[in-house]
């Protein structure tokens, strides 16, 4: 067995694309390569958000209030996070 035959038996097993030297990104559509092709459904994808930020109303900010085309880097390299409208 080769290192691409491994690595699609593990990417069928867990669902996913595993890291392969490309660089992957994360939105609430699921994780993408950097052509914009979608290669994991959303439901695959985990975000963990501090719960110290919060709406202007005191609100929790769930992963519901991201902007469904803003995309996180392969790594959480962002400044900043793009919310529906309306949230500031």
């Amino acid at each position: 067995m080769d290192a691409c035959d491994i690595m699609n038996t593990l990417e069928s097993m867990v669902g996913m694309k595993v890291i392969d030297g490309r660089n992957y990104g994360a939105s609430v559509k699921g994780q993408y390569d950097l052509d914009g092709n979608i290669v994991t459904s959303p439901d695959k994808v985990r975000f963990v958000i501090d719960p110290s930020l919060t709406k202007p109303d005191g609100s929790s900010i769930d992963v519901k209030d991201l902007d469904e085309e803003f995309l996180f880097g392969n790594a959480i390299t962002v400044g900043g996070v793009s919310f529906k409208a309306g949230l500031v």
